[in-house]
C-alpha cells in the first residue's frame, strides 16, 4: 500500500493525497484489488469501532467512554481483545485498560516527537515547528471549564435514573448515544 501512494503521487505529481482519489485510481488502473472478505475480522473491526464510539455523560458532566478494552493472552498465547462497561467491569479491568491507553498515548506522543524532531531539524532548523507534550495547562483548563458550564447550565441526572437515558451533553458537538 505505501508503494502504491507514492506511485500515485509520482503520476500525479503531487505531495499531498485524498485517500477517496488513490482509491478510485487504484481501482481504476487495476492496481489494487480487495482480498476475499474475512467475515469475522470486519465483524470484529466493527463491533470494536461501535464500542469505542459509544460515550454517556457521567452526573459530573464529561463525556466519558462507557467500554473500555484490555489487551491480553489466552493459556495458547493468542491475543485476545477483551470489552468491559464502565459500570459493571472489575476495578482491575479498568485499571488495565487505563493503562493500556495510557500506554498507547505515550507511544503516539513519542512518535509525534520523533516525527516533529525529524522534520525539524531536516527541514527546518531556521525556523522550527515549535511542538508542547506537556498537557497539564490543557487538562486543568478543561477541568476548570467543565465545572463552570456543570454548575450553570447541565441539569443533574435524577437520583437512580439509568445512563441509558440520553442526559444533554456539555457542548453541541457531543455524539453521547444512548444504549439500546
Amino acid at each position: 500500500m505505501q508503494r502504491l501512494a507514492r506511485e500515485y503521487k509520482r503520476s500525479n505529481g503531487v505531495d499531498v493525497i485524498n485517500l477517496d482519489k488513490v482509491c478510485d485510481w487504484a481501482l481504476q488502473e487495476k492496481k489494487w484489488e480487495p482480498q476475499p472478505v474475512k467475515l469475522r475480522r470486519i465483524f470484529k473491526e466493527e463491533l470494536s469501532t461501535a464500542l469505542r464510539e459509544e460515550y454517556t455523560t457521567d452526573p459530573q458532566g464529561r463525556r466519558v467512554h462507557v467500554n473500555h478494552r484490555v489487551a491480553e493472552r489466552d493459556k495458547n498465547g493468542k491475543q485476545l481483545s477483551l470489552i468491559g462497561d464502565r459500570d459493571t467491569a472489575s476495578r482491575e479491568f479498568l485499571q488495565k485498560g487505563f493503562m493500556l491507553r495510557r500506554k498507547q498515548s505515550s507511544e503516539d506522543l513519542r512518535q509525534l516527537k520523533w516525527d516533529t524532531d525529524s522534520v525539524n531539524e531536516n527541514r527546518f532548523s531556521d525556523n522550527p515547528i515549535p511542538m508542547q507534550y506537556d498537557f497539564t495547562n490543557e487538562l486543568m483548563e478543561e477541568d476548570l471549564l467543565r465545572v463552570k458550564r456543570t454548575s450553570s447550565s447541565v441539569p443533574k441526572r435524577p437520583s437512580g435514573q439509568s445512563r441509558d437515558v440520553l442526559w444533554p451533553s456539555t457542548s453541541s458537538s457531543s455524539r453521547a448515544t444512548s444504549r439500546p
